[in-house]
Parts: structure tokens; C-alpha cells; sequence
């Protein structure tokens, strides 16, 4: 029988593409002929590929292997859709792969009442490589400038992002701003220009204003006074196409009365004989099947 070390490289890649990532480093040190293959990025990028649906690494400033072992084997299984657990509001997070960084992303109704314009998106924090290979988080979230002229567009700040575990939920992702400076009280938060802001983008043109207002003054406040910590579970949509309903179970957008617009998910039960809507900008229960 031939030593599998007689193989050539080529073939010892393709064998080595069956074997975990979080296994090769224990490969790696079995002998020098492993050890060389192992160290060839294009093993590392079929890694990336196969287990996290990473597929480039332009931005990125390093290789696959530095990828794999700092970045995804730590964050990139938090790529999907999260759901917020906040008081009786909710809240849809994104994360998702960018250029040069793993992106969270807050996604927000329409403004104002127009149900037919598309969903808002807004930076909330970005995973990335430093020049020096170390993994980086910070907060992206940008709200109206402060009248000391803090916030706005391009300011970044340090902050937390963990996973826990939950005995009912599973798993937890834990976001928090470290920067005392950011955080508002809920006293007076009314008073402040970032709260008169926030108003006026929530409701743009919206003729219907007054019927929202009071509702939306109680979000901004809880809000705003929470723009420093969030808490999110995983989100798990619908996967597979149904056949013979009238409509395809996902993401929807409606109006919920003085609530204005919110974010809803539609699934059947296996026979199809019940639908249920969730809402997943307000709070955590269910509309009538």
C-alpha cells in the first residue's frame, strides 16, 4: 500500500477538504509534508467557502487562513437574520458579509405610513481586520449630530459583541457601546435635538402625524434612551417554497394601527391549513391564524 504522504500536493488538498478547519491545525503539526499543504490558502478559502458561504476576501487585507482562524471561526456563524428583544417594539437586525468586514445592519419600517416604500437600513457595527491581523468591533450607528457636535455620519465608536446562551431562546447576541457619552436618560429625552430629529425623520411628509405621534413619542424615548445595548435571537425564516397557497410565506411589510408600519413573518403549518403571522417589529406575540 502507498504512504498517503506520497500523494502530490494536489491530491493531499482535495483529501484535506473533508477534514473540518478547526481540525487542521491539528494536522498541521503531524509532519512537515501536512504541514505544507495545510499552509496553502486554497485550502483555507474552500473552508471559508464550505462552512461559513464566505466567498471573498477583497478589503479583507489578509489571507484565508488569518480569515478563518480570527475572524469566522469566531463571528461567522452570527451571518443571518436576528430578531431584537426590546420591551413591546422589537426590531430586525442583518449581519451579513462586506467589503473588507462583517456588517450589522438595523432594519427599520418605512418611514412615515407609506407602506409601499421600501425598508430602511442602517449601519449598526462592523467586524474587522486591523493592519496589525487583530479582529476590530465597532459601533457604526449614527444618529443626528449632538448639539456638542458628536454623532453624524462617519463617527465610530468601541463597543461589545458576544454570544450567549438562553435556556428558552438558545442563542443571545449581546451588542453595548462602551462610551458613557453616548447613552441618554429617558428624563428629558423630549427636550433634546436628537430626540426633535428622530421625529422628523420617522414621519417625513406623513399627513396622518398627529394620529402616530403620541405612539411614537413613547418608541423614540425607549428608543434613543436604548441605543447603546441592544439584545437580538436568531431569526429562522422559512426556507422552502410552499406549493399551492395564494402567498409565499416570508417577510412582510403592513400597518398596525396607530403603530403605523411594522415588519411581520408569514408561515404555514405543515398540512397548510393554518398560516401565522408573527410580528417582528412589535412585541413578541401573534396575530390571529
Amino acid at each position: 500500500m502507498s504512504d498517503i504522504l506520497s500523494l502530490p500536493p494536489e491530491l493531499l488538498s482535495r483529501i484535506l477538504d473533508y477534514v473540518p478547519g478547526r481540525d487542521l491545525p491539528n494536522v498541521c503539526i503531524t509532519c512537515k509534508t501536512l504541514r505544507d499543504v495545510v499552509y496553502v490558502d486554497s485550502v483555507w478559502q474552500m473552508k471559508c467557502k464550505q462552512e461559513y458561504n464566505f466567498k471573498s476576501i477583497v478589503g479583507w487585507n489578509v489571507n484565508y487562513r488569518t480569515l478563518y482562524s480570527k475572524v469566522l471561526r469566531r463571528y461567522g456563524d452570527l451571518v443571518g437574520l436576528w430578531r431584537r428583544d426590546f420591551k413591546y417594539f422589537g426590531g430586525l437586525l442583518q449581519i451579513k458579509y462586506d467589503k473588507g468586514c462583517i456588517k450589522g445592519l438595523e432594519v427599520l419600517a418605512p418611514a412615515s405610513s407609506c407602506v409601499d416604500r421600501p425598508l430602511r437600513k442602517k449601519d449598526l457595527f462592523t467586524i474587522s481586520m486591523t493592519s496589525s491581523e487583530t479582529v476590530q468591533i465597532v459601533s457604526v450607528h449614527n444618529f443626528p449630530e449632538e448639539e456638542d457636535g458628536r454623532g453624524g455620519e462617519g463617527e465610530q465608536r468601541p463597543c461589545i459583541l458576544r454570544v450567549e446562551k438562553d435556556e428558552t431562546k438558545g442563542r443571545v447576541l449581546e451588542y453595548k457601546v462602551t462610551d458613557k457619552n453616548y447613552i441618554l436618560q429617558k428624563e428629558n429625552l423630549t427636550d433634546l435635538p436628537v430626540f426633535r430629529r428622530w421625529i422628523s425623520d420617522e414621519f417625513e411628509d406623513d399627513p396622518n402625524a398627529n394620529m402616530y405621534f403620541p405612539c411614537y413619542r413613547r418608541r423614540g424615548v425607549d428608543y434613543l434612551s436604548s441605543r447603546h445595548e441592544y439584545r437580538w435571537s436568531p431569526l429562522e425564516l422559512p426556507s422552502k417554497d410552499r406549493v399551492n397557497v395564494p402567498i409565499q410565506p416570508g417577510l412582510f411589510k403592513g400597518t398596525y394601527s396607530a403603530h403605523g408600519i411594522e415588519i411581520l413573518s408569514l408561515d404555514y403549518n405543515d398540512d397548510l391549513t393554518e398560516v401565522t403571522v408573527t410580528k417582528i417589529t412589535v412585541r413578541d406575540n401573534r396575530l390571529d391564524r
